[in-house]
């Protein structure tokens, strides 16, 4: 009895061992594949991250060229023309395309190398200087532009053209240069008024002299008188 039960046990023993052998074999003859994780190699590797484009980035990359456009040609563009330049008829500019905002289109460019201009039309017809550039040149005057349209570098800056009166005289709208004394205007006396005359030199206009009156060169016989009677007593 004790024999038999020994005996089931070493085979039931011997059994396991060939099963168990067996399985090894087949183990090692086919080796376990790892499984393959759902990130390749390739991925592995970190990618840069792509910032995302803000709200304003989009509102910049929306922007119409021709908005820009318009905004800088606004803040390059011309002076607009003034009401003292229509009244006068005319105003300074370098070159053609120094044309202010607002010019008539009838207004033509005058290119005089000396003083270059835009020009009403009814000017031009008249002919001439206008009635504020005649008065500063009559009266001795040298009209001055603006240092806008001069090259000078040491030019001092004038707001807009204006007649400079000589030494002793000073400008009036309505008569130009007038001679000065103890920095008060020099009148015409009511002797001189009827005599239709009056010695001085031409930046000596005195104060009151009809605007019909003008001025002859005779060295110190130069004088101020009537438009009719130039011939007048010494």
């Amino acid at each position: 009895m004790y024999n038999k039960e020994m005996y089931k046990f070493i085979t039931l023993a011997l059994a396991i061992l060939v099963l168990t052998a067996c399985s090894s074999g087949n183990n090692q003859s086919k080796p376990k594949i790892p499984r393959q994780s759902t990130v390749s190699s390739v991925d592995s590797v970190k990618a840069p991250k792509i910032p995302k484009i803000s709200n304003t980035t989009n509102k910049e990359k929306n922007i119409d060229l021709g908005t820009v456009l318009k905004e800088i040609d606004k803040n390059i563009s011309p002076e607009n023309i003034t009401r003292l330049d229509i009244e006068k008829g005319w105003y300074y500019a370098k070159t053609k395309n120094n044309k202010k905002v607002g010019t008539p289109s009838s207004w033509m460019w005058k290119n005089d190398e000396t003083s270059p201009r835009w020009v009403s039309p009814v000017y031009t017809k008249e002919g001439g200087d206008n009635k504020v550039d005649e008065l500063c040149k009559k009266t001795a005057g040298t009209y001055t532009i603006s240092c806008i349209e001069s090259e000078v570098a040491s030019c001092e800056h004038i707001p807009k053209s204006k007649c400079a009166c000589t030494y002793g005289s000073k400008w009036t709208d309505e008569e130009g240069c007038v001679k000065t004394k103890d920095n008060q205007f020099v009148k015409i006396s009511s002797e001189e008024l009827k005599q239709g005359w009056y010695y001085g030199l031409k930046n000596e206009k005195k104060s009151g002299t009809p605007k019909s009156w003008t001025w002859t060169e005779s060295g110190k016989q130069s004088k101020w008188h009537t438009a009719v009677t130039k011939d007048v007593k010494k």
